[in-house]
Order: structure tokens, then C-alpha cells, then sequence
């Protein structure tokens, strides 16, 4: 009975992932040729994920490099954002580009259309005071669901130190 060496295992499962990764790369990496190849539903489909990976980026490093170069325009649909990348594209002088450029081009000339994109700082600090303004609304009906004796409503824990009723 043969046994496979451990190394050997591990080799072909980094040669596998670099060739994947490569792939990934070089389908990252396409232009006008790749883009032009592809159906309505697929262009749709990439856009939505990277609208759904700059948003991730937003959220991870607000005013950092995504940020700053994909304006955050929540108003734009994916299928407009195909359609102005299509628009671009059509046009000679920027059949050169990779996708990752025409995007870049894309997003400012959408945000040239729908208006100067919110600064990062201040959507990070609305957000923020967004989510305040939940927990003390919930904080609220929390203690307005309280029983006027001073006993907890069923289902809501009364508050640390508070005294015990009296027997």
C-alpha cells in the first residue's frame, strides 16, 4: 500500500491555488475585449460585486483608496453602471483601458451626473450617529415596557442594581 508524502500534498495544493489565482488575475485584469464578450447579465453580475466589494472597503477604511477613487453613489443602479461602462467603452480612445481604470472613469462620470459623492468622513460619522439614535430608541421602549411598581415587564430584565422588592 502506497502512501502519498505530506509535501507532496501540499506542493500540489499551492501549484493548484496559483494557477486559480492566476486565472482570477487575468480575468480581473480584462478590458474592452473581455468586457465586450460578455452578456448583460454577467457585466450586471460583475458590477454588483464590486459595488458590494467597495462598499466592504468603505466600511473597512473609510477615506482610504477605494474611497477615494469609486465615489459612493448609493443612487446608482448596477445596470446603469454597465450601461455608462458600455457607453464609455464604445468610444476608441478608451478601449485601451482595463476594467479596473473604466470603472474608476465610470464612477465619476456618474457622480458628475448624480452630484459630488458624500465625504467619507461625514457618511462614516452619520452612520454612526444613525446607529446611536437606535439603541436609544430601543433603550426607551425598553424601559417604557417596565411595570409601574418598579418590576421588570415579563421578557425584560430589570435593571443592575436595582433594590429587590419588598416580601
Amino acid at each position: 500500500m502506497k502512501t502519498r508524502s505530506p509535501l507532496r500534498g501540499f506542493v500540489s495544493g499551492v501549484m493548484v491555488g496559483l494557477l486559480l489565482g492566476s486565472g482570477g488575475m487575468a480575468v480581473a485584469s480584462f478590458g474592452y475585449n473581455g468586457w465586450a464578450r460578455f452578456s448583460t447579465d454577467f457585466k450586471g453580475g460583475y458590477v454588483t460585486g464590486f459595488l458590494d466589494f467597495a462598499n466592504l472597503a468603505r466600511n473597512l477604511d473609510p477615506g482610504g483608496y477605494v474611497d477615494i477613487r469609486y465615489p459612493y453613489l448609493p443612487q446608482v443602479k448596477p445596470l446603469e453602471w454597465v450601461a455608462k461602462i458600455d457607453e464609455l467603452y464604445a468610444k476608441p480612445e478608451n478601449q485601451k483601458y482595463t476594467m479596473a481604470s473604466m470603472l474608476q472613469l465610470a464612477a465619476h462620470k456618474l457622480e458628475e451626473k448624480y452630484g459630488k459623492a458624500e465625504d467619507p468622513v461625514a457618511r462614516t460619522r452619520k452612520r454612526m450617529q444613525d446607529q446611536l439614535a437606535a439603541l436609544a430608541k430601543r433603550r426607551a421602549a425598553q424601559q417604557a415596557e417596565q411595570a409601574p411598581d418598579g418590576q421588570a415587564a415579563p421578557g425584560i430584565a430589570a435593571p443592575t442594581g436595582a433594590a429587590a422588592p419588598a416580601a
